[in-house]
């Protein structure tokens, strides 16, 4: 976890909790309510010992889950590719799916949660944003060495893998699997093309 920008955090929700009610906006209640719970939960331990609704105490218990897996792993769970037949992988499993849901569900989370997942080194909104912007990278250095699209059958391994890249993602725009912002990204892309 980072230590600062947790603590910058806590403190910032120990001023919100001593305002009045009527100057709490609906979000500024949600985020207390974690807020409250996770400092209970700091303080006992145990989670039976937290006075909140049960979605509240599940979500303050796999927060500590993933600090202490990060903690510990140094990187994010991953889903494993097979069932995984030990106690550990099935838990990190469980968590990676957590973690996948929290990122789907962001724009209903409040505050505390978002800012809170966002403490933890590992917690990334977009784990495959930095495979893309690479991506990005290397077709736009093959354009410029070649002049012209990627192509598969090239004697060079970087553009080969450009072309691949380029196929893999006509493929997801094909199945309609692409997000709307990666596909305008791409379409602005020199010599590339896209027929439906």
């Amino acid at each position: 976890m980072d230590i600062k920008t947790y603590q910058a955090l806590l403190d910032r929700y120990e001023r919100l909790d001593k305002s009045p009610d009527s100057d709490l906006s609906e979000d500024d209640r949600r985020s207390l309510d974690f807020y409250r719970a996770e400092m209970r939960y700091m303080r006992t331990g145990h989670v039976d010992d937290v006075h909140a609704p049960l979605k509240v105490r599940k979500w303050i218990v796999n927060v500590a889950k993933l600090d202490d897996f990060n903690l510990r792993y140094r990187r994010a769970p991953h889903k494993q590719a097979y069932p995984p037949r030990d106690q550990a992988a099935r838990e990190e499993n469980r968590l990676a799916e957590w973690v996948d849901y929290r990122r789907g569900a962001w724009d209903t989370l409040c505050t505390y949660q978002r800012e809170r997942l966002l403490c933890i080194p590992s917690f990334e909104l977009d784990p495959h944003s930095n495979q893309w912007d690479a991506q990005i990278e290397r077709y736009n250095r093959v354009v410029e060495h070649v002049g012209r699209a990627p192509i598969v059958t090239s004697d060079e391994e970087e553009e080969r893998l450009a072309a691949g890249w380029a196929t893999r993602v006509r493929s997801r725009m094909r199945q309609g699997t692409l997000p709307k912002h990666r596909a305008d990204e791409v379409g602005a892309l020199k010599y590339w093309w896209w027929e439906k």
